[in-house]
């Protein structure tokens, strides 16, 4: 059920901070505290100040550690403004804070049911949501309280009546964050006029969502495939909704005699429109304090408008190298570490940006990221991002995955030498920040190598495919880059021609 992660008060206001950046990165990689447990108990005097095992499957320990260690290092906790470097030894990764004290992190097999992260922790977040948005459609007359647990005798009824769900309701749970995020995503949805579905009932990975919707994904790829239309490659660029809204009556059945985009499409706004059926995407709300006296998610709904509408509304994105409107951070060195990522922007907003890093430690992870002020609006993997880059600028962006990662492992000597080169000349050419001495980075090329031709395969594989990147839409200034932003922003916000209606709430 609800249950309230340490407020680390006790370790002193830097310290917890700090603690809060890594516990927010741990669960963004989809490790809840179910997951995750305390060695033992906070000391601010000790070396370890903090000390934190994370239970996954025994198979999995090593990629798991590379994972983490790319998203400890890259940048990525949301909120932060700090940047992190670590040390690992085999499946311990400790990470240096102040004089000599570090915070750790280890890595070990389950013991128990955990839920191993990943697609299980994001079943259960989801299938949280729905029953968090049924109680406040179906058991209480005011908005959820957030600094308030919610009793397991009412999310259970809420659960057991109303929702439809691939969860057992002994495997849910929400931390502090989650539990704040539910509580504002239902209270907003609620207050929307679009979504005050009659009698509603909810759906995540059963029933309608995983039948009659599913089967409908599958037949506009087919649809789209004779039209000799580029297809989805993966349902949530259809249509995003993490949870249905459907009334209890709702007669979906007619939506299996349809097999065009265009009448799947029509079917789900008709529905949408009468308030019968509303697919919901939700992200995570950060950023709130116990100190907030009021607070409210916010909510749009996507793709009411036709293709060229949504097209008109990015066409003020733009590509231009320096960074003024548009650009792109790009930082060598911060604080002694050496990021994982390059930030992409495509407007003047000091959120209008794309994040493009590694984001599972593996080879087939390098994606770019639409970042947001309190949370990620989508991604982009690199094969479409190559896709995409090269339909308006061909050639411009070669990709072959396993192979240019093979490359990048500082093992393999017969491209070592050339993958280091390249990265170091594009970091030369785009004028990387070295961040902690506030100026550019002032090495000639053959001291960029020593530092590079030491990095992990991991970071090295990120890097490359980012300052690639920069470097096709560079090359392609002007309309074709500025065409490639575009496309790029519409496809991670599933925004595509043939994308379909959904609310967000965020």
């Amino acid at each position: 059920m609800a249950r309230r992660q340490n407020s680390f008060t006790n370790l002193g206001t830097d310290f917890a901070a700090r603690a809060r950046d890594i516990t927010t990165c741990l669960r963004e990689e989809g490790y809840n505290t179910r997951d995750i447990t305390e060695v033992r108990q906070l000391d601010p005097t000790k070396q370890i100040v903090l000390n934190l095992r994370i239970d996954v499957p025994q198979q999995q320990r090593g990629r798991i550690t590379n994972t983490l260690v790319t998203a400890i290092t890259s940048k990525n906790i949301t909120g932060s403004r700090e940047t992190y470097d670590v040390e690992v030894n085999g499946n311990v990764i400790d990470i240096p804070i102040v004089d000599n004290k570090k915070f750790r992190v280890q890595v070990k097999p389950i013991t128990g049911s955990g839920s191993g992260g990943g697609s299980a922790s994001t079943a259960i977040n989801e299938s949280m949501f729905a029953v968090y948005c049924a109680v406040r459609y179906h058991l209480v007359n005011q908005d959820l309280d957030f600094r308030q647990p919610l009793s397991e005798t009412i999310l259970r009824e809420a659960y057991n009546n109303y929702c439809f769900v691939d969860t057992p309701f002994e495997n849910l749970w929400a931390d502090t964050v989650w539990h704040k995020s539910h509580c504002l995503a239902a209270n907003k949805l609620y207050s929307q006029q679009e979504c005050r579905v009659q009698d509603a009932r909810f759906y995540r990975g059963s029933g309608l969502d995983n039948g009659e919707i599913k089967n409908a994904y599958s037949r506009v790829n087919n649809n789209l495939r004779e039209l000799g239309e580029s297809k989805f490659t993966a349902e949530d660029k259809w249509n995003p909704a993490d949870i249905w809204i459907a009334k209890s009556n709702l007669d979906i059945s007619p939506i299996n005699n349809l097999h065009t985009a265009a009448e799947i499409n029509k079917f789900i706004d008709e529905k949408f429109t009468s308030k019968e059926l509303i697919g919901v995407s939700l992200k995570k709300s950060e950023g709130i304090t116990e100190a907030i006296e009021s607070a409210s998610a916010r909510f749009s709904i996507m793709n009411r408008e036709p293709p060229a509408e949504r097209r008109a509304k990015v066409s003020s994105f733009k590509w231009i190298k320096k960074n003024q409107t548009g650009g792109y951070d790009l930082l060598f060195e911060n604080r002694g570490g050496t990021p994982i990522d390059v930030y992409l922007y495509y407007g003047s907003g000091e959120f209008d940006k794309f994040q493009l890093r590694n984001f599972g430690g593996s080879r087939a992870s390098w994606q770019i990221e639409l970042k947001g002020a309190t949370a990620a609006h989508g991604r982009c993997g690199g094969g479409n991002v190559a896709s995409i880059v090269n339909e308006y600028a061909p050639n411009s962006m070669p990709w072959n995955n396993d192979q240019l990662y093979n490359a990048c492992n500082p093992s393999n000597r017969n491209a070592r030498i050339g993958i280091t080169r390249e990265i170091c000349e594009l970091l030369v050419e785009f004028e990387a920040i070295n961040n902690r001495r506030g100026d550019l980075f002032e090495r000639d090329l053959a001291q960029y190598e020593v530092i590079v031709a030491r990095k992990s395969q991991e970071w090295r594989y990120s890097k490359i495919n980012g300052l690639r990147l920069l470097k096709a839409l560079e090359e392609n200034k002007g309309t074709k880059a500025n065409q490639i932003i575009q496309a790029l922003y519409l496809f991670a916000s599933s925004q595509l021609d043939f994308s379909s209606v959904f609310a967000k709430v965020y």
